[in-house]
């Protein structure tokens, strides 16, 4: 029998379903975000770090449902360029073009594209159920947890962050360490002393979280692409006509697409992992289950399949720790946390019990977002393909432009912008030398959550570790966390002690 706060969550998600406004406010995300995904540079990381400042004048309900309509377009999105010309529009999209392309060069973009949007919105849809039947009993079962709890949860995040951090694990951690040092110039939280801030007023209030995230990601690709701007336009030679699956690419392709969507979301919901990590990790496993999985990389439709419905069933499941405990699952969620501070929402677990109506109304949104995107993608996307032929210049300038208005927006003033042309130059050089941006992002968000959770845990234990390192949950999660830190070196230890043996 249904309770009446369950009639007020069915309620709500069927509300959502059905309002014309919000309908609107999902198809013009969507578009915007699988548009942004097309281009390489521009993922949802970067196109909602632009448009973050939108979050100002609109209610909760509609800003985060475009921000999450961005999100789940810009991640299919990324497969087109993945497909068409062998550069990934996002990280996400990287292991698309080990069939992808292949496919293309073929004459069969079509017959790839088609199986990438379905396989998308069948794993972002998936997402969605995990997302409403794990999140609340996750939120309930984090209600008993305390600052410790949540320092552990953070420490957790950022060993992740570390351990995927590409082929270069010292680099990671430098990029980590820079993250957390970032984190700290400007007031203390606590004391309220002024740190790392040269006496300046330029950082005494510290570096603008969004400021950051536009400079990083945004500032530092138009850098980067200033190098190799062209005048002349050249298109791709690309003509998409039909996108529609058959049913037997359907048929092939279903077991590795039914994987994907529960690899996908397990992935997303650990703490700075994303949907990059999910896609690899999905395309590894389903080499091994598909029936043509020896022929990965040759073209074959289940390896576009393998990619896609893993990296976007990350999408939700990046979602749960977000809402759930205010850890972001992802770069794109952890911008996503920023936008639910300038609308004044502090995610937690008694998000789901204080706001339930506002969290079930979130949730049919982003069902609308993982429908319509596939809609858009079938009906619209001989149409994108033609942003693709954009003028780098022009694009760039305009993104340029973005940011500018974007970081001036926050107060009015030139001080973020300035900070975040600062963040551009360091994100720029941090790329040239082939440092990871991830970590640093990550690290940013989650340094000032594991200090306050420090140093609150042990004012309430009178300044004893001993208390806050016995309790159970944070033992087990400073544990694994020692795990996760130190696996990239398991392999070599176990190689090394093998070497010896023989000897």
């Amino acid at each position: 029998m249904f309770d009446y706060l369950t009639m007020l969550q069915i309620g709500a998600l069927v509300s959502i379903l059905t309002d014309p406004y919000l309908i609107g406010i999902t198809i013009a995300s969507v578009i915007i975000g699988v548009s942004a995904g097309m281009i390489p540079g521009l993922n949802a990381s970067v196109t909602v770090a632009i448009l973050l400042p939108v979050a100002f004048g609109m209610d909760p309900i509609p800003a985060m449902i475009f921000f999450f309509g961005i999100y789940a377009g810009a991640q299919y999105g990324g497969s087109v360029a993945a497909i068409l010309i062998n550069t990934p529009g996002t990280t996400a999209a990287a292991a698309t073009t080990f069939d992808g392309y292949p496919m293309s060069k073929s004459g069969e973009s079509g017959r790839a594209l088609g199986i990438a949007a379905l396989a998308s919105g069948l794993g972002g849809l998936f997402s969605v159920i995990v997302l409403i039947t794990v999140g609340p009993p996750f939120a309930e079962f984090a209600l008993n947890f305390g600052p410790a709890e949540i320092a552990a949860i953070s420490i957790f995040g950022l060993s992740l962050v570390s351990a995927v951090s590409g082929d270069n694990l010292a680099k990671g951690l430098v990029g980590t360490a820079l993250g957390i040092f970032i984190a700290t110039i400007g007031r203390d939280p606590v004391s309220g002393y002024s740190r790392f801030t040269l006496d300046t007023l330029l950082l005494t209030d510290g570096i603008n979280f969004i400021s950051a995230l536009i400079g990083l990601f945004a500032v530092s690709e138009v850098l980067l692409n200033v190098e190799t701007i062209r005048d002349s336009v050249e298109g791709f030679g690309q003509r998409v006509d039909s996108t529609f699956p058959s049913w037997a690419d359907i048929r092939e392709s279903g077991r590795v697409i039914v994987s994907g969507m529960f690899i996908g979301s397990f992935i997303g919901t650990l703490p700075g992992s994303g949907s990059t990590l999910g896609s690899f990790i999905h395309y590894g496993v389903a080499q091994r289950i598909a029936h043509r999985g020896k022929e990965f990389g040759t073209g074959v439709i289940e390896g576009v399949a393998a990619s896609e419905s893993a990296n976007n069933a990350a999408t939700c499941g990046a979602m749960i720790p977000l809402l759930t405990l205010g850890i972001p699952g992802s770069g794109t969620t952890a911008v996503m946390l920023g936008a639910l501070n300038i609308l004044n929402i502090s995610p937690g677990p008694q998000l789901f019990t204080e706001q339930s109506e506002l969290v079930w109304m979130w949730f049919g949104g982003f069902i609308l977002a993982n429908i319509f995107f596939v809609i858009v993608a079938f009906l619209l996307l001989p149409v994108f393909v033609r942003v693709l032929e954009t003028p780098r210049a022009i694009l760039f300038s305009v993104i340029a432009i973005l940011t500018i208005v974007g970081t001036f927006a926050l107060e009015n003033t030139l001080r973020q912008a300035w900070l975040m042309f600062a963040m551009g130059i360091l994100g720029y050089v941090l790329k040239k030398f082939d440092f990871p941006v991830g970590p640093i992002v990550l690290a940013i968000v989650l340094a000032p959550i594991i200090e306050l959770g420090i140093r609150r845990a042990l004012s309430i234990s009178g300044g004893s570790v001993v208390p806050v390192l016995t309790k159970p949950v944070v033992a087990i999660l400073l544990i694994l966390s020692v795990v996760t830190f130190f696996s990239p070196y398991f392999r070599q230890i176990a190689d090394g002690l093998s070497r010896i043996a023989v000897r």
